[in-house]
């Protein structure tokens, strides 16, 4: 399984922080933990009611680059804005989502632009499962 963190944050700050995060087997603090995909030093956690995005160095400890307050099972199932560090402070950042990864289906995918059929096994799919 995975998830993707996406949107924009406030001054761009932490941008390089987003992107698809794949689930590891072991829990952190009894929560699921995540990797980023193509860089293993960035990882998601869960510790004391916080989401954090941070170095691998830092997993499970309440520090990080981007954080959640929200004691959800799953950062996806959030309702709560994300906040960004900019070296000073925490600045909320409302256009941060965190989608669920779906299995991709048989299905094939119609590019209007390029006129020709893409097969839906080359992408991941993620969807918003709030609704917005």
């Amino acid at each position: 399984p995975q998830i993707a963190l996406v949107g924009q944050t406030p001054q761009n700050e932490q941008a390089s922080s987003l992107g698809v995060f794949l689930k590891r087997d072991e829990l952190i603090n009894g929560y699921p933990s995540y990797t980023k995909a193509g860089d293993d030093n960035a990882m998601l956690w869960h510790v004391g009611g916080y989401w954090y995005v941070g170095s691998a160095a830092d997993l499970g400890q309440r520090h990080g680059w981007v954080s959640l307050v929200d004691g959800c099972l799953r950062p996806e199932a959030s309702t709560v804005a994300w906040q960004v560090y900019n070296g000073a402070e925490w600045l909320d950042a409302p256009e941060l989502r965190c989608l669920a990864g779906r299995p991709s289906s048989s299905r094939r995918i119609w590019d209007r632009r390029e006129g020709r059929w893409l097969d839906a096994d080359d992408f991941d799919v993620f969807e918003n499962e709030l609704g917005t």
